[in-house]
């Protein structure tokens, strides 16, 4: 399992170069130990709340208005060791292939951006379509924990942990190192969480799945109105979706304005 040595630790202080150094001492199995027991599914996933507090590093954007938030830059930085228990989950998610659209990236192995670029050009070369692209803004923020529990229906084992995941997390806010409030995260999935991609594809997976359906739906309903006009019912476009975490892209071959607004209804 590939971690980065010199990543910001959370509030438990602890870095990934230290876990690797006693992983055999005593000390490093009991930690094992304990991961072991919190990505165990039948356990319901992470035991104390302490593993899941944040630590909210305000970082100032360069030649923005600092006297307003979106002059800063958030940082989230988690506890180590319960990322290790994120990148157990996400490799069990991962496994479960039915959870992912076929043309949905990120989150698993042999499925990043490049994997996502060459089969959009593949398509668009072979089809001599469009690309037409929409970009879900805030993503991690705008996952939904009713919708992922629907989503996960049918594993049971993995929707009780995902739930415990994304219950909400208390956090701390620093600036200069300087401890100035704290608060709550209520909704979404925690950035620098390795699980958070993994995750989100698969909620992206079930958004593909629904913009296919928009899609059919509005082409069958042309189709119906053409037939009662007394008119040959020939297929009007195509729309061939793709996603990497929150890009929703779609090759486009022909189509009209009503199958541009079916796309832009199931995105939004």
């Amino acid at each position: 399992m590939k971690t980065r040595n010199n990543s910001a630790p959370g509030p438990d202080g602890v870095m990934w170069r230290l876990l690797k150094a006693i992983k055999d001492t005593r000390l490093g199995r009991v930690v094992l130990d304990d991961v072991g027991q919190m990505t165990e599914l039948s356990n319901g996933y992470y035991g104390e709340d302490e593993w899941r507090s944040m630590t909210m590093v305000m970082i100032l954007k360069p030649g923005k208005d600092h006297s307003k938030v979106k002059g800063w830059r958030p940082i989230v930085l988690l506890n180590t060791v319960s990322k290790l228990a994120d990148k157990v989950i996400a490799q069990l998610l991962g496994k479960r292939k039915e959870l992912f659209h076929k043309r949905a990236f990120a989150g698993r192995k042999g499925r990043g951006a490049i994997d996502s670029v060459m089969l959009m050009d593949e398509l668009r070369r072979e089809t001599g379509g469009e690309v037409y692209g929409r970009d879900i803004k805030s993503a991690f923020n705008a996952l939904d924990r009713k919708v992922m529990k629907e989503v996960l229906v049918k594993h049971k084992d993995l929707q009780e942990c995902i739930d415990h995941f994304l219950r909400p997390r208390e956090f701390e806010v620093k600036v200069d190192g300087k401890r100035i409030g704290k608060g709550t995260m209520t909704g979404g999935t925690p950035q620098g969480s390795p699980l958070s991609p993994a995750l989100f594809t698969v909620y992206m997976s079930a958004m593909v799945r629904r913009v296919e359906r928009e899609l059919r739906k509005t082409e069958e309903e042309r189709r119906h109105k053409m037939v009662t006009r007394g008119k040959e019912a020939r297929r009007e476009g195509t729309f061939i979706p793709l996603s990497y975490i929150d890009d929703v892209n779609s090759i486009r071959v022909g189509g009209s304005r009503q199958m541009d607004e079916a796309l832009e209804s199931a995105v939004m």
